[in-house]
């Protein structure tokens, strides 16, 4: 748990005296965080406050308003912000009116319309612009699986519920890469003092189930938004409901939610419901056939179509494959154009390490719930990649001296149970740890009986990553580049079917060498071109020497030829950097929009240097190997081992959200 003195960010939540708000609170209490809770009921949120504390939280702050009122949700927003950064928004409060829209109170229905949409919208509209200045942040609207289709007897609260959905997508897809997400909770009822407020007790479907928890709810929702996913519907029920709505005729699901939503008993709500299913089966059966007959004739007319295309095809002296041609030879004129200036700079092994780069087996489709949590996710990399040549060291350091094994394979075997050690221990969770770099001998091995990919992600919820470089070069122009990698695309297909989200590769750089940088840079840009064609996430690792003395030239340099990469790009990459001499000097490139994000090595600095620098560095997070295994040994029981990395991971941890 985090301690009260070590986080500067806040938690703001909304609608917190009660229900899926009050659970929201409870989760960031346990994590340590400091939280702002707001409501109308103050002697509710001073309760909740006590609780709060006793529960672990950092500072807790009470601000009561009435989000229905412009003056107090501006109040609340320049209160909470005067605290500090809020780097996570809970937009939770919502209302709701249960009845017939003819007869329902307008100053009611007007109300839940000035919460559920206004102030939502106004509040989440601060949020993004005071996020942007880092940028780095998380919001979560709680919208309903009510969004998913109106709701007859609730009509302005579906539609409040829907635009909610509605804006969080959008919004969510303009801040894609921007280190901003945004999320939407999607839940059905739940115990809560909501259907009190909306005079909903004795509503069909409500009362003939047993209705989620609210914690249950909020955690399925907290941790969709750790993991940046978009849409967060929890429980089985509620995803059929959502898929129902979109799917299955408009005027069958109005019809079944009119009943499930009226007050009759329940023998009349169930016969109303089969009459309603009855006429809705006529209905669909009779739209069937005219679409089964609809369908008919545009297949006829797309058959006569495809008929004179094919000719045209066939047809070797046809306008359309004389365009074709042409075509072709200009495309193979520009990559030919393409494959000589992104190598030109390199030697000829370098260039030969190159060649197929544009060979991969196409475009595949990358793990988007993985991509979310490496695009957006808080936590770090865990660098678990250690080579053949630097395994001696790394064992050495956890306790286990050369005269412990007397094979290669021995070696592989006690390293692999490090690393085993390390990803089993309770703290090594998708919640801090986002992802993590293997060995090849380490992702065809298995940890707990599984795949070491199906392992990390399946049972973690770490994302996971190969390291597919073969070893460095010897130096020249003041760099080290990567040796030819062999089958590349032999290795790259079987990690993709293994499991694995993506590479790492290093290569490294002794001096301000405008030459040798440049060519650097080019090769590992080219060859994050290949990986990519694989459906592969590459991390490209230009390490600097941190020991030289001209590593802020270095480093100058360095980042003028990843922005003349970045901008030749047209799809995302991450990069593993040497942390700068400069505060802040990689800005620019975490906020390029080809970049997914951006990490950090440790490069020799001791474990506590490393945090301190990171800290010092908004929006690089860390991958460290060294400074992860900092003070791990064999000799420790599993207590010991398992508290030494706790340790280790949440130090890093808040090095990395800072």
């Amino acid at each position: 748990m985090i301690g009260k003195d070590t986080m500067t960010d806040y938690t703001l939540i909304t609608g917190a005296s009660s229900g899926i708000g009050e659970a929201f609170a409870v989760i960031a209490a346990r994590e340590g965080r400091n939280v702002i809770i707001t409501a109308r009921r103050k002697e509710r949120l001073e309760t909740l406050a006590q609780r709060l504390d006793s529960e672990g939280a950092g500072e807790v702050h009470v601000i009561a308003a009435d989000l229905a009122v412009p003056e107090d949700r501006e109040r609340l927003w320049a209160e909470a912000t005067a605290f500090g950064t809020i780097d996570i928004f809970v937009n939770n409060a919502g209302l709701g009116t249960h009845g017939p829209f003819a007869e329902n109170d307008w100053d009611r229905e007007a109300q839940s319309i000035d919460v559920n949409v206004t102030a939502l919208t106004w509040l989440m509209k601060q949020a993004v612009s005071h996020m942007s200045d880092k940028p780095r942040g998380r919001i979560l609207n709680v919208a309903s699986v009510a969004s998913f289709l109106p709701g007859p007897n609730m009509a302005v609260y579906h539609a409040t519920k829907a635009y909610v959905l509605s804006l969080s997508e959008a919004v969510a897809e303009e801040l894609g890469g921007t280190g901003i997400s945004v999320t939407a909770l999607c839940p059905g009822a739940t115990e809560s003092e909501f259907q009190d407020g909306a005079d909903m007790q004795d509503v069909t479907f409500i009362k003939n189930q047993k209705l989620p928890s609210s914690m249950g709810v909020a955690r399925d929702g907290w941790s969709g938004m750790k993991a940046g996913t978009r849409v967060v519907l929890p429980g089985a029920m509620n995803k059929i409901s959502a898929m129902s709505g979109r799917l299955l005729p408009r005027f069958l699901t109005l019809k079944a939610t009119k009943y499930a939503m009226s007050k009759d008993n329940g023998d009349t709500a169930m016969k109303r419901a089969r009459s309603a299913a009855d006429q809705a089966g006529e209905q669909a059966r009779e739209a069937a056939g005219q679409a089964r007959a609809q369908a008919k004739e545009t297949a006829e007319t797309v058959r006569k179509k495809a008929a004179g295309f094919k000719a045209q095809v066939l047809d070797p002296d046809s306008d359309f494959a004389n365009t074709m041609r042409k075509k072709a030879s200009e495309w193979r004129t520009r990559a030919h154009i393409r494959g000589e200036s992104a190598t030109s700079g390199l030697s000829p092994d370098a260039q030969a390490t190159t060649t197929g780069a544009n060979n991969g087996e196409g475009t595949h489709e990358m793990d988007q719930k993985q991509a979310e949590q490496m695009r957006s996710g808080d936590g770090f990399v865990a660098a678990l990649d250690q080579s053949g040549g630097s395994t001696p060291k790394a064992l050495r350091l956890y306790g286990i001296e050369e005269d412990q094994y007397s094979s290669e394979d021995q070696m592989f075997d006690m390293i692999h149970d490090m690393r085993a050690r390390i990803v089993k221990a309770p703290a090594f969770t998708g919640e801090k740890v986002i992802g993590a770099i293997l060995f090849e001998m380490t992702m065809d091995r298995e940890f707990e009986g599984k795949p070491a990919a199906a392992y990390l992600w399946e049972d973690k919820g770490v994302v996971p990553f190969l390291k597919c470089d073969k070893g460095l070069e010897d130096e020249a122009n003041g760099v080290q580049l990567m040796k030819p990698m062999g089958d590349l695309d032999g290795l790259l297909t079987r990690a993709k079917s293994k499991g694995m989200f993506g590479t790492k590769m290093r290569s490294f750089i002794n001096a301000a060498n405008a030459e040798g940088i440049a060519a650097n840079a080019a090769q590992q840009f080219e060859i994050g071109k290949q990986i990519l064609g694989h459906g592969l996430m590459p991390i490209l690792e230009p390490e600097v020497n941190i020991k030289i003395s001209d590593k802020a030239e270095a480093e100058k340099i360095l980042r003028d030829e990843i922005m003349k990469q970045l901008d030749a790009m047209d799809r995302e990459v991450m990069l593993k950097l040497s942390l700068p001499s400069e505060d802040g000097f990689y800005s620019d490139v975490i906020a390029h929009k080809n970049v997914m994000r951006v990490v950090a090595l440790s490069g020799g600095y001791s474990r506590e240097e490393a945090n301190d620098l990171l800290a010092r560095n908004p929006g690089m997070t860390a991958s460290f190997s060294r400074a992860l295994t900092e003070g791990l040994s064999a000799q420790q029981s599993d207590d010991e081992f398992n508290a030494m990395i706790a340790s280790t991971i949440d130090s890093i941890y808040r090095a990395s959200i800072t």
